[in-house]
């Protein structure tokens, strides 16, 4: 047992490093709230990413409001993206460089046995320091067998990469061909494809990421049904990796090992792949490096480091994050699915709410971030729709 005075010095600890914790976290949401509403006052790309002229930003259909105290607020604003005219291969190699030096994509991108050893004690990515939850775990021989022996990646391997959104600015956007004409298709979080959707969304995918959330709709894998289930899904898409994310948060570790081994007891390994924590962890320093301000960077952030390392030209599809297009309405998604655990919201809004204005990302600011991208010809942000 603990001595009491133990207790109490854990007890005091955890209370100073809490409140120190909420002070950090408050001041980051206070930076933004700004980008929100003072987008344009706001100077959110630094680094060897600067606009090719100093003329301000335009926006189309932005509605100001001046307030009693002169700040500036903004109801709604939708940036111009403007017409691709090409990559610039030199800013896109120079990117590239620096992304593969400082996250080590090519041998931190997945979990293996070269960069974990067996018995090893591992960080996860995201864990309160504050608190007394487990910030690390041992990993035994059970789940180290199970890693491929390297990340067998290359730099730049592929030509021509589509890495696709779930916004529903896709609906009708006929760009599934488009898409499918790509070397590497990369989707986020178990999309639907194919059938209505193929030709909006296509139907070709050769990387899947597969948020631990996103489990829930199978019970957890827990029951034999629910597993098969899970594996006709996955079916849909042929033979993609799945990327799941075991070493991220303590509490989902348990559901993302289960998923693997359902995988390996259908004798699908081969299509595995598990994120390593460092790599999770130095892909949103990198970005946060060059200017963003959110706590916690989005899927798209992480698809874009991993495709942007793999291929020589990337094409982002279905990353609109706004409630319109050209004067029609967006929904938050080109499909009609709940996507928070297994929670269905009925008025889609309160979703679109919830997910894009929570405390942890930034959708706003992060579309601003690749519409710089784009502007500079690092990557191809494509919102029209196809011909």
């Amino acid at each position: 047992m603990w001595s009491k005075s133990t207790v109490t010095s854990y007890t005091l600890a955890a209370l100073v490093g809490t409140i120190l914790s909420l002070v950090t976290i408050h001041r980051e949401l206070q930076q933004n709230q700004c980008i929100r509403q003072c987008v344009r006052h706001t100077s959110y790309m630094h680094s060897a990413i600067q606009p090719r002229d100093d003329s301000p930003e335009d926006y189309i259909g932005a509605q100001w409001e001046e307030s009693d105290d002169h700040d500036v607020q903004m109801e709604e604003f939708i940036p111009v993206v403007k017409p691709f005219t090409g990559f610039h291969k030199a800013e896109t190699d120079n990117i590239r460089a620096s992304l593969m030096e400082e996250t080590r994509s090519m041998d931190d991108m997945f979990a293996t046995q070269q960069n974990i050893q067996r018995g090893q004690t591992l960080h996860f990515a995201e864990t309160k320091m504050w608190s007394l939850q487990t910030e690390t775990v041992k990993i035994p021989d059970a789940v180290h067998n199970m890693l491929p022996r390297e990340t067998g990646l290359k730099p730049a391997q592929y030509k021509t990469c589509s890495v696709v959104g779930n916004s529903g600015v896709l609906t009708n956007s006929r760009c599934g061909g488009q898409i499918d004409s790509s070397d590497f298709v990369v989707r986020s979080n178990f999309p639907p494809v194919g059938g209505e959707f193929a030709k909006d969304v296509g139907s070709k995918t050769d990387f899947i990421t597969i948020n631990p959330s996103v489990f829930a709709f199978y019970d957890n894998l827990i029951k034999e049904k629910d597993q098969r289930k899970f594996l006709d899904d996955l079916a849909q898409y042929g033979k993609p990796l799945m990327y799941t994310h075991p070493f991220r948060i303590y509490h989902q570790a348990k559901v993302c090992l289960q998923a693997i081994s359902v995988m390996k007891k259908a004798g699908r390994m081969d299509q595995v792949r598990a994120s390593h924590p460092d790599f999770l962890t130095s892909v949103g320093k990198f970005w946060k490096g060059r200017g963003l301000q959110e706590l916690r960077c989005t899927t798209g952030l992480l698809l874009l480091a991993v495709s942007m390392s793999l291929c020589e030209e990337v094409t982002l599809y279905g990353f609109w994050p706004f409630t319109s297009y050209n004067g029609h309405p967006v929904n938050y998604h080109y499909f009609d699915r709940p996507t928070i655990g297994t929670k269905e919201f009925k008025d889609k809004s309160l979703e679109r709410e919830l997910v894009q204005h929570g405390s942890f990302h930034n959708f706003t600011e992060e579309f601003l971030f690749l519409n710089r991208l784009h502007d500079r010809g690092v990557i191809n942000l494509h919102v029209r729709p196809c011909s």
